[in-house]
């Protein structure tokens, strides 16, 4: 069994390595937007920080009317979103939370913006074409109280929430343009006790 789990280990960190190495840089080369990739090695200089509380991100990048922010780049199969209460209608990507917490307390030691970027793994092959990027800010919305009270290890997050990026970046504000308002109704569900979770 251990065998097994370090093999789906090492296959899941390859497809990571895939997605940051030979898919991310080619977004950003063909959007002209500055990169520089971070050294992940143990003997990379880096802060006492980045021992236990926080991670080292893959990136930093410049984006045009945002400012620098981290990235770390991700690829992940979608689920659907609370499928109990919601259904089929949305996919979701479902976040590590322990990974979260330690580019969390990066963010705030460092006062730059986390953002993840995600690939979509379909069939154990990533999805080139599309690239979605959210930042750290978002993901909190999805953050409730039943997280903590049922020891979830992973936070759900809505494909529709995340910037989606074929050609050009566009940043725009979603959360004022979206018309679901998942994350509000998610709430009210936990607070009216209509929310089933599967863990």
């Amino acid at each position: 069994m251990k065998n097994k789990t370090d093999q789906i280990t090492a296959m899941s960190k390859k497809k990571g390595d895939d997605a940051e190495n030979k898919h991310f840089t080619k977004f950003c080369d063909r959007s002209n937007i500055i990169y520089l990739h971070i050294d992940q090695s143990p003997q990379a200089y880096a802060s006492r920080i980045f021992k236990d509380e926080s991670k080292r991100p893959d990136f930093i990048i410049s984006i045009p009317d945002v400012g620098s922010v981290f990235v770390d780049v991700k690829a992940k199969k979608k689920y659907p979103f609370y499928s109990k209460t919601f259904g089929s209608s949305f996919s979701a990507f479902w976040i590590d939370l322990k990974d979260y917490n330690k580019l969390c307390n990066l963010q705030e030691r460092t006062s730059t913006p986390v953002w993840y970027a995600i690939f979509e793994l379909r069939n154990d092959e990533i999805i080139k074409n599309t690239l979605y990027l959210v930042p750290f800010a978002r993901i909190s919305k999805f953050l409730l109280p039943f997280h903590k009270k049922l020891k979830l290890t992973f936070v759900q997050i809505p494909d529709k929430c995340f910037y989606n990026w074929k050609n050009e970046l566009e940043i725009k504000d979603l959360c004022v343009r979206c018309d679901d308002k998942i994350c509000e109704n998610l709430k009210l569900k936990e607070e009216s006790g209509n929310l089933e979770i599967s863990t």
